[in-house]
């Protein structure tokens, strides 16, 4: 059985002055990013959209969510993870300042899902205050992958316990990874009815979920 207590949201990076500028249709590069490509061809340039001081981190933001990308040092580190594969992004950079580093997108092949918004708790009555708390695979359905994606979207990234670690230890100090346990995650309802829209859409649902159904 799946325990969402030892799951997490990768929330995102706090103090973190770096993004990554990648010259590339967005809708491929969002298919490698869910693991869709094992290949860019041509490989799409990158280069800093912002560059904060000290040295380049190993994992670092993309201007285009929800993609992310590591380093030769990050692909090494996190070699004994599953649920993803490297894919190689060009050295030569569109422009700005050029990358001393060679990047790869974080492609995730791990899936889980669909969600089931019945499971997650509401609380506060109000509209601007409301919020589900918990999020909830239908039928508890997780491949197993340390790293993993939902099969309606990539904007969510969830990592196990083992995969926290290893993506914690490339914070390199000007970054820090946040982490969420699944049981204590929290969102709008908004942005769970959202989610349930494109199970529908996508066929991984006959069931819409609307707010305020309770």
């Amino acid at each position: 059985m799946t325990n969402y207590e030892e799951l997490f949201v990768l929330s995102g990076m706090l103090e973190d002055k770096y993004e990554l500028h990648i010259g590339e249709d967005s809708e491929r590069l969002i298919a490698a990013a869910r693991g869709e490509t094992s290949a860019l061809d041509p490989r799409p340039t990158c280069s800093w959209a912002s560059k904060g001081e000290g040295p380049e981190p190993d994992l670092v933001r993309t201007d285009l969510i929800p993609v992310w990308a590591l380093s030769e040092t990050a692909v090494d580190a996190l070699s004994n993870l599953t649920g993803w594969k490297p894919v190689v992004l060009a050295e030569n950079p569109v422009g700005g300042t050029k990358s001393s580093k060679r990047y790869s997108v974080l492609s995730i092949t791990g899936r889980a899902g669909p969600v089931d918004p019945t499971r997650s708790e509401i609380r506060n009555g109000d509209d601007q205050d409301s919020e589900m708390v918990g999020l909830y695979f239908r039928d508890d359905y997780w491949d197993g992958s340390d790293i993993f994606v939902l099969k309606e979207s990539a904007f969510l990234i969830f990592v196990t316990d083992k995969a926290r670690s290893a993506i914690g230890a490339l914070t390199q100090g000007h970054i820090t990874p946040t982490f969420t346990r699944l049981s204590e995650f929290r969102q709008h309802p908004l942005g769970m009815q959202s989610l349930i829209e494109r199970q529908v859409a996508d066929g991984l649902g006959t069931e819409e979920w609307k707010w305020g159904k309770y």
